[in-house]
């Protein structure tokens, strides 16, 4: 009876509300398998209904099928994961999978997907219910500096080779690309008590730094980049340091501290063709043959000289395995460097504040523009007219953030 009210019903809620009894008829009648296959012919119709998605993993709680009901929600969560790909402004693709996620005990997945969704431009009340009144979530603070995560933080290209090269070259790289102040139209903030410098300073012992000095630029009005992590050092855009609220500067201080601590803040604020030269040059020295084919073969030449000449002996041998193995890694392009150490270090920002809306303003300021006030096609625009912030709205939902956050303690906060 229930199977034929189904195929007559024109109603979608009555439909679903009989083809769920008709599973359960099934069940009852120790027909298990007709119950799940009942269902599972729903679902594939409708892949992101949620009422046929509970009523599936309610039969495989009840049978205590663990194994079944683990497959189920790794499949719905990847379903609405595309949805978003898709339509990332659809309230019930958001909906959908922080539902899914607390129906798999990951409640604080649940709401970073809610934070990540107003980030997004959706506005939902069932969403916005779970987070605190800027619209995040608590962050981990100083525990987000864990260098352990960088398994979890790190974009592919920062291989562990990759971070072995620059914690024993980034001095030397400092030399050879040295970062010019006049050029940056910069003003130091020599007031200790002044409010951004307490602001950065708090962030700034999160990530193991003592003191931090802030340069205000005039000419870079829209930048917050580490330039030496001894002593930590930022410049800070006036547009930045007027204008962004205290959440977003939160995150890029942090964004900008985590760079420096790992001695990519030269990668961060360098020309990505002048950093490929020389990250090709390091590479040269141990691997003569080494000859990227964007690469002019004398200009290659005479950077390795500079290197040769600036690179300390003491660190030379050690050096090498880590250089060749980087440079002989799959897909590595040097030019690329700046951008997978910004993308680190948002990552590692996020999961310090644990905002994700802020997080993603502080980055649509950086490249210019207003996030505020948007629709959510206007913010989808922006997102995709900025790749780091996209970056980061797709990492926010990812399994590695949750895995970082319940590693630190923030899933319970």
């Amino acid at each position: 009876a229930t199977g034929e009210l189904h195929k007559r019903e024109i109603d979608p809620d009555a439909k679903t509300r009989h083809i769920i009894r008709h599973s359960r008829a099934h069940e009852e009648d120790g027909k298990l398998r007709l119950a799940e296959q009942t269902l599972d012919h729903e679902r594939k119709l409708r892949p992101n209904d949620l009422q046929i998605l509970r009523a599936l993993a309610d039969l495989y709680e009840r049978q205590n099928a663990e194994s079944a009901l683990s497959m189920h929600l790794n499949r719905a969560s990847g379903d609405f994961r595309r949805q978003i790909e898709e339509a990332p402004s659809s309230p019930e693709a958001w909906t959908g999978l922080a539902e899914v996620l607390t129906w798999r005990g990951a409640d604080d997945a649940g709401r970073v997907v809610a934070s990540t969704a107003l980030a997004s431009g959706v506005s939902e009340i069932t969403l916005t219910g779970r987070l605190d009144a800027t619209g995040g979530v608590p962050g981990g603070g100083a525990a987000a500096t864990d260098l352990e995560l960088h398994e979890l933080l790190a974009p592919a290209l920062l291989t562990p080779a990759t971070f072995e090269v620059f914690r024993q070259v980034g001095p030397t790289l400092d030399k050879l690309l040295p970062f010019d102040a006049k050029a940056w139209r910069t003003e130091r903030v020599d007031h200790r008590d002044d409010p951004l410098h307490l602001e950065a300073q708090r962030v700034a012992r999160w990530f193991g730094h003592a003191d931090v000095q802030i340069l205000i630029s005039d000419a870079a009005p829209k930048v917050c980049v580490p330039v030496s992590s001894e002593p930590l050092t930022i410049v800070v855009g006036r547009e930045v340091a007027v204008h962004a609220t205290a959440e977003e500067r939160a995150f890029l201080f942090a964004r900008a501290a985590k760079v420096a601590s790992v001695e990519l803040g030269v990668a961060m604020r360098s020309p990505p063709r002048q950093l490929g030269l020389y990250l090709a040059a390091l590479v040269r020295l141990y691997d003569p043959n080494h000859q990227p084919a964007d690469i002019d073969a004398k200009e290659l030449e005479m950077a390795a000289k500079r290197m040769s000449r600036t690179l300390p002996r003491r660190i030379r041998d050690d050096l090498g395995p880590a250089a060749v193995e980087m440079g002989g890694t799959r897909g590595f392009d040097a030019a690329r460097i700046g951008l997978a150490a910004a993308q680190l270090g948002d990552r590692a920002g996020l999961l310090a504040i644990g905002n994700v809306p802020m997080a993603v303003l502080a980055l649509l300021r950086l490249a210019g523009i207003s996030g505020r006030g948007q629709s959510p096609a206007e913010r989808v625009e922006s997102l995709r007219n900025v790749p780091e912030a996209l970056d980061l709205v797709r990492f926010a939902t990812s399994d590695a953030h949750f895995e970082a956050r319940r590693r630190i303690g923030a899933d319970q906060a």
